[in-house]
């Protein structure tokens, strides 16, 4: 498969989205079958204008055998799609056809298909990037919808937390670094203080707080957000009966995947999602294709040094383009499966 991304080209207008078989193997096929009926709802027969942004996805392996469709944005949304082949691309992902298989046989999620690499980007990434600005327009919100129905599937939600009410506001912590005793890092520090303040403000308000062992967050002996919890209940007299939820998520997607889930069994309630500054426009593109209510909190860290806050926004300049690819290809992850406890009378939720 391969994406590119280009500048608008003036094409004869009145070209429709065709279909036909590419001879690629089954699960090729599946996957070209997939697209098609995402994209037929928008099949376009206006040209590009100059200052439209063009995406194309080839699906296949050599080009006799390739099949395209382009999707084509405007200044404020996904405007249309239809067959063709751009010569020229501004960035282009390449994503072998074990990939794909991967992908439709739920062996790697698309995410991971494309940030571990399988899936090369070639080109500049920042034009790839301003494409988040479009999760939340509405044309683009139903194709990554439909994208998501044809390779994920819905579980059901888990029982409502104990002593939840229904209504009642939420704050949600995603995670951040702890060292191996448990000792949570300053930008944790800021992430929780941010969240208290958010609950003082809010009365009834309840805490979710995100995060479980990972070897790039936490190789302690507890989940990420039981630190958390110690050093909220330290410094709040009574918060502890503010926590009423955590889940024990590996990454920032499960962190907004795990935080929906235990929204949606309480009622859908106001939601506002605690994290850094540098991270929250890759939080809005996931709660925009998962928990498009919620509303983000963006905590600043004037205290930490500038060299790690270079580190983290190179972090951040990867992960989004790859995050927006992953989108394009293969809307929201499927849904992973997950297993629930009370700790303490607070609900937990754990991925399988």
């Amino acid at each position: 498969m391969t994406t590119e991304v280009v500048p608008g080209r003036r094409r004869p207008a009145h070209r429709r989205l065709r279909t036909g078989t590419a001879v690629i193997g089954d699960h090729g096929l599946m996957v070209v079958d997939r697209y098609l009926r995402a994209l037929l709802p928008w099949s376009s027969p206006d040209e590009p204008g100059p200052d439209d942004t063009v995406v194309a996805v080839r699906v296949g392996g050599d080009p006799g055998n390739a099949r395209t469709f382009c999707l084509v944005f405007d200044s404020t949304d996904l405007v249309g799609c239809w067959w063709r082949d751009v010569p020229t691309p501004a960035v282009r992902l390449s994503a072998p056809r074990s990939a794909l298989r991967e992908v439709v046989s739920r062996a790697r999620t698309g995410s991971a298909a494309v940030m571990s690499g399988r899936v090369s980007i070639d080109g500049d990434r920042r034009t790839l990037a301003r494409l988040a600005a479009f999760t939340d327009r509405p044309r683009m919100r139903s194709y990554m919808a439909r994208l998501s129905e044809m390779f994920g599937s819905e579980v059901p939600c888990p029982p409502p937390a104990p002593g939840l009410r229904t209504g009642s506001p939420v704050v949600a912590v995603l995670g951040s670094p702890n060292d191996p005793g448990g000792a949570i890092s300053r930008i944790a520090m800021d992430r929780c203080q941010a969240a208290v303040e958010l609950c003082r403000v809010q009365p009834g308000a309840h805490l979710v707080l995100t995060g479980g062992f990972g070897a790039q967050f936490n190789t302690s002996s507890q989940p990420h957000w039981q630190h958390c919890a110690r050093w909220i209940t330290q410094r709040w007299a009574g918060a502890g009966h503010r926590i009423v939820g955590a889940v024990e998520s590996r990454h920032t997607y499960e962190d907004i995947f795990l935080v929906r889930e235990v929204v949606r069994s309480i009622g859908s309630p106001p939601v506002t999602v605690v994290t850094s500054d540098y991270h929250a426009a890759r939080v809005r593109l996931l709660l925009d294709l998962l928990l498009p209510e919620a509303a983000v909190h963006a905590t600043t860290h004037p205290t930490i040094d500038h060299d790690e806050r270079r580190r983290l926004d190179r972090h951040e300049s990867r992960a989004l383009p790859l995050t927006v690819a992953a989108t394009l290809l293969f809307g929201a992850d499927p849904r992973p499966g997950m297993s629930l406890d009370v700790d303490g009378g607070r609900l937990v939720l754990r991925p399988l």
